[in-house]
C-alpha cells in the first residue's frame, strides 16, 4: 500500500522548518517590502480626475439630451469636489499587480508591482471572501502592498495620461511576475533538494517564465470565458424580464472559484515535477480531486494563519516597530508558500503511488482472466 500522506498540520510545520533551514527564502518578501517602504511612489490623481471628469461630461451630455434639470450645476459641484480631494488622500504603496487600490483622486502608490497581498483587507475595496488571490497566490507576499504609505518619498511620478499609466502598470506587472517566478523556483529547489543552485536557477529561468505566463494566460482565459457565459445568461434573463440574474452571477462566481481551486497547484506541478502546462494542470486537478477535504482544510488554515498574523503585524505599521513586523511577516508568508509546495509534492506522491498500484492490480486481474 502507498505511504499515507502527511497531515495538514505537519505539512505547515514542514514549511516553516524549510524556511528556517533556508533563510534566503525570507529575503524576497522582506526586501520587497523594504523597497516599497523607501522606494518612489506614483501619483495617479491627475489621471483619475481626468477619468472622472470625462465620465461626468458624458453623463451631462445625456442629461441635456433628455432634458434633465441643472446638469451644468451638477458638473460644477463634482469638479469642486474633485479639486478638494486631489492631494487630500493618503499616499499609497503600489497595490497588487499594478492596479490602484482605490479609485479616488490623490492616490500615490509605490512603484513596485506584481506583488500579492496576503489578505483581502490589504486592498480597501476588495470583498474579503470573494478575493481569489487569497486562495490562489501568484506573487511575492507583501505586507505593505496597496496600503497607505507612512513614508515621504524622494521621488513621485505623476501619471496624467491613460497611455503612460498603461505602460507603467504593464511594465511593473511583468517585473513583479518575473520576481514571483524566481521566488517560486527557489522554493521548489529547496523542497526538492538540500542545496540551492544559482546556476540551475538562471538556466531554467527563461523556460519557467514562459511556462508561468502560459499558465496565467490559460487560467485567465478559462475564468473570463466562464464568467462571460454566466453574465450572458443573466443578461438574457434580464431582457426577458425574468428574475434570477443575481443568482446566476453568484453561481458563475462559485464555478470560477471551483476552477481556480482545481488549478491551484498547476504551477507547483511545473516547477516540482518538470511537467508541461497541461499535464501540470491535470496533475493539479487529480491531486485536488483525490484529496479534496484535505485541500480545502489546508487552504482555509493558510488563509486563517495569514489573516491573523497579518493583522498582528499591521498593528506595528509605523515607527521603529515596523521593521520587526516586516521580518515576522516574511517568516510567516514564506513558510506558508513553502507549505503549499510541500503539500502538493506529498499528495501527488500519494496519488501517483496509489494510481500505479491500482493499474498494476488491474493488469494482474486481466492476465488472470486471459
Amino acid at each position: 500500500m502507498p505511504t499515507p500522506p502527511v497531515g495538514v498540520i505537519g505539512i505547515i510545520s514542514r514549511g516553516f522548518e524549510l524556511v528556517a533551514d533556508k533563510p534566503i527564502l525570507l529575503l524576497f518578501p522582506l526586501l520587497l517590502d523594504l523597497l516599497l517602504l523607501i522606494g518612489p511612489q506614483v501619483d495617479f490623481s491627475e489621471l483619475l480626475v481626468l477619468v472622472e471628469a470625462e465620465g461626468h461630461d458624458r453623463i451631462v451630455q445625456i442629461s441635456e439630451q433628455a432634458g434633465l434639470p441643472e446638469p451644468v450645476i451638477a458638473r460644477q459641484a463634482l469638479m469642486a469636489e474633485l479639486s478638494a480631494l486631489n492631494g487630500g488622500v493618503e499616499p499609497r504603496y503600489m497595490p497588487a499587480l499594478g492596479v490602484p487600490a482605490v479609485v479616488a483622486p490623490g492616490i500615490q502608490s509605490s512603484i513596485i508591482s506584481g506583488i500579492q497581498p496576503d489578505t483581502p483587507f490589504a486592498r480597501d475595496q476588495a470583498p474579503p471572501l470573494l478575493d481569489a488571490s487569497v486562495w490562489f497566490q501568484f506573487g511575492v507576499p507583501s505586507l505593505l502592498t496597496g496600503r497607505s504609505a507612512h513614508t515621504s518619498p524622494t521621488i513621485i511620478l505623476r501619471i496624467g495620461g491613460p497611455l503612460n499609466a498603461a505602460l507603467l502598470l504593464t511594465g511593473l506587472r511583468l517585473c513583479g511576475f518575473a520576481l514571483a517566478m524566481v521566488f517560486f523556483m527557489l522554493i521548489a529547489q529547496a523542497v526538492q533538494s538540500s542545496t540551492l543552485s544559482l546556476r540551475k536557477l538562471l538556466a531554467d529561468a527563461p523556460r519557467r517564465l514562459l511556462q508561468g505566463l502560459m499558465f496565467a494566460g490559460v487560467l485567465a482565459v478559462i475564468t473570463v470565458v466562464t464568467m462571460f457565459i454566466f453574465w450572458l445568461i443573466a443578461l438574457v434573463l434580464s431582457l426577458m424580464n425574468l428574475g434570477g440574474g443575481q443568482l446566476v452571477i453568484g453561481v458563475g462566481t462559485a464555478v470560477k472559484a471551483w476552477i481556480v481551486l482545481f488549478m491551484q497547484f498547476g504551477l507547483h506541478g511545473m516547477l516540482l515535477n518538470d511537467r508541461h502546462l497541461f499535464p501540470a494542470i491535470w496533475d493539479s486537478m487529480r491531486v485536488v480531486q483525490w484529496h479534496l477535504p484535505a485541500t480545502l482544510l489546508f487552504l482555509m488554515l493558510i488563509f486563517a494563519i495569514d489573516l491573523v498574523f497579518t493583522q498582528i503585524w499591521l498593528l506595528f505599521d509605523s515607527g521603529f516597530l515596523l521593521l520587526p513586523g516586516l521580518v515576522g511577516h516574511s517568516v510567516i508568508s514564506a513558510g506558508l508558500v513553502a507549505a503549499g509546495f510541500i503539500y502538493f509534492r506529498d499528495r501527488h506522491r500519494h496519488w501517483y503511488e496509489f494510481h500505479t498500484l491500482l493499474v498494476a492490480e488491474l493488469k494482474r486481474r486481466q492476465r488472470e482472466r486471459n
